[in-house]
């Protein structure tokens, strides 16, 4: 009798056990949603409405799961995690959401980098007041433009634009710009020349030669100004000191164009080069060198950070 519970012991089924990984993930998520409940229960965070911080999360890691560096080497694997939980935090303090775009993880070094694409620039400026997509167009040589300068209320306002469908071709573009209504009737005019639109997209690491700059540079033009004009929204608004300081002046085509030139082929790393980054560097640069030694201090990092004003 003893012999037969013996073996019926030895095939029970046993629990299978956590891997590394699932113990380091569940140990990162945790954290990061106990600091964010604090932050909350604080007032210091609001989230939009509809938006679940835990499937921000889910959909993070899973992104994360397959991201690697340039040497293929899996960026949970080589990045601190402290620079992880500081990505995350992030991403959901913001309201971001990695699986609709919003959000790009790239590992520079030992340490995970996220920028916000296109899709999250929109999306945060309309939290931030902005009614509704912006309008935007592209100034080609021999339109007629003309724009007026409020120095007392810092803003611009086009007030003229006139186009002839022969002028509409891409070597003869010169500018780009875009407006948008604010919730309060208010408008706000961003414009760019197509010399600092080159500048912007020789910050990145295909210098402006991916596909979308190549095919179709009005539509890259646009998207340009647009994510430029929803960055200053965003910084000029009341509860700025609330949003992290992710924006970044390497174009979110450019970021996007590299991963789809790599796909399923080697993975990329897009450190810049610092002989590359022009002498006029961003007043908002996106990171710090190093990331908060533990997402506590990236919290804390949050809470103080001042209000910034917004030139226009």
């Amino acid at each position: 009798m003893a012999s037969k519970n013996t073996a019926a012991a030895a095939v029970a089924p046993q629990e299978p056990q956590k891997t590394e990984l699932s113990v380091v993930r569940q140990e990162m998520l945790e954290r990061v949603e106990k600091q964010l409940e604090q932050m909350n229960k604080k007032g210091r965070i609001h989230f939009p409405a509809n938006y679940s911080s835990s499937n921000a999360l889910q959909a993070a890691w899973l992104i994360l799961q397959d991201t690697n560096d340039r040497n293929g080497k899996p960026a949970l694997e080589i990045c601190t995690r402290a620079s992880i939980m500081n990505c995350l935090l992030r991403t959901v303090v913001n309201g971001l959401s990695p699986s609709k775009s919003q959000v790009y993880y790239i590992p520079t070094g030992n340490a995970l980098t996220m920028f916000i694409s296109y899709f999250g620039a929109v999306a945060m400026a309309k939290r931030h007041g902005m009614k509704d997509d912006p309008f935007t167009q592209v100034v080609y040589k021999g339109d007629g433009f003309e724009y007026e300068i409020d120095p007392v209320n810092r803003t611009m306002t086009v007030t003229e634009h006139t186009q002839k469908l022969e002028n509409i071709k891409a070597g003869n573009i010169i500018a780009a710009y875009a407006v948008a209504e604010m919730n309060d009737g208010s408008f706000r005019t961003e414009i760019m020349t197509i010399d600092q639109i080159h500048k912007n997209w020789e910050r990145g690491p295909m210098k402006g030669n991916g596909p979308m700059h190549k095919d179709h540079p009005e539509q890259a033009c646009r998207r340009t100004v647009i994510s430029r004009l929803c960055k200053m929204i965003v910084k000029a608004s009341d509860d700025s000191d609330l949003v992290m300081d992710l924006f970044d002046e390497t174009d979110d085509l450019e970021v996007a164009a590299e991963i789809d030139e790599h796909a399923n082929q080697t993975p990329i790393d897009i450190t810049p080069d610092p002989e590359e980054v022009p002498e006029d560097l961003p007043e908002d640069p996106q990171d710090d060198p190093e990331p908060p030694a533990a997402v506590d201090d990236a919290a804390e990092q949050l809470h103080g950070q001042q209000k910034m004003d917004a030139g226009f």
